[in-house]
């Protein structure tokens, strides 16, 4: 029902409302579309938009109420309704110039074009905002899909989509492999380590609870930050260096935290059973 009502809009669109067609035509093809849109439902509707001769009617709308109030609308909508945010993001990324520089481009910000340095490409971000972006993309990992890891992956060794280096050493001619092992090391370690040590720490300081539940829902969150070390561990050039940085702190911190509920004091006061201890 869907695609029939999909397919009878395409057909609708060129031929009845072209504007040599007398304004009879047009209102009848209206209130078609009106018909059908009403059978798909807004819920569908949204979810299908980009179909819909879309793009170019954003592009104009963009034109028309000015490129900084449309971007700004754009990333306002993305920060709140979540089922926007791929279709806006495929959008702004398909409209981006990635040979001009951002100075350029500073309308794509929308409000936030205060955040770009005119005489640098690229966006300044606060180191605990760099922590809250790396935090919130290894998130991906847990979704097991293969095209995003691909994704975050060349996003923290410094290679785009195609397998090219991103921002190269200025004066060192170097291989890929030389590039991924700077860029990592330069750019991306340090805030992928804090992450990860971050959610480890945050696990040990539930299990110090009095209450530890066990909900299989909270078990599996309790299991998130293995997982994503797990997933990490599949990159060579990431995992071993993220978890040699980390594991020594965590056994030592699950190593304090199992003498500290062995003592016969906090053994009483926090009613583990050996059981859950093991």
């Amino acid at each position: 029902m869907q695609r029939s009502s999909r397919r009878h809009c395409e057909t609708l669109s060129r031929p009845c409302l072209h504007p040599a067609l007398p304004s009879g035509v047009h209102l009848k093809a209206l209130e078609t579309y009106e018909v059908i849109f009403k059978i798909i439902g807004t819920k569908w509707l949204a979810k299908d938009l980009f179909i819909y001769r879309t793009d170019a009617l954003l592009v104009k709308l963009s034109l028309l109420v000015g490129q900084q109030v449309f971007y700004g609308a754009l990333w306002g909508s993305m920060l709140v309704t979540p089922m926007v945010r791929l279709p806006a993001s495929v959008f702004v990324v398909t409209h981006f110039d990635r040979m001009a520089p951002l100075s350029q481009q500073t309308h794509m910000l929308g409000y936030g074009h205060g955040a770009v340095d005119p005489a640098e490409p690229s966006v300044a971000l606060s180191a605990e905002d760099m922590t809250t972006v790396v935090s919130a993309a290894l998130l991906t990992l847990l979704r097991r899909d293969m095209s995003l890891n691909r994704r975050l992956y060349a996003w923290l060794l410094g290679t785009d989509i195609k397998g090219g280096m991103v921002a190269p050493h200025p004066t060192l001619s170097t291989t890929m492999e030389e590039h991924t092992s700077f860029y990592f090391n330069t750019y991306s370690k340090d805030y992928l380590v804090k992450v990860v040590f971050y959610l480890l720490t945050a696990l040990i300081n539930i299990l110090k609870q009095k209450e530890v539940d066990s909900d299989p829902e909270s078990v599996i969150s309790y299991l998130r930050p293995f997982r994503i070390i797990i997933s990490l561990l599949d990159k060579p050039e990431i995992g071993p260096a993220v978890l040699s940085s980390v594991l020594l702190e965590v056994v030592r911190a699950f190593h304090s935290y199992c003498l500290e509920m062995l003592g016969e004091e906090t053994m009483t006061k926090s009613g583990h059973s050996a059981n859950q201890l093991a």
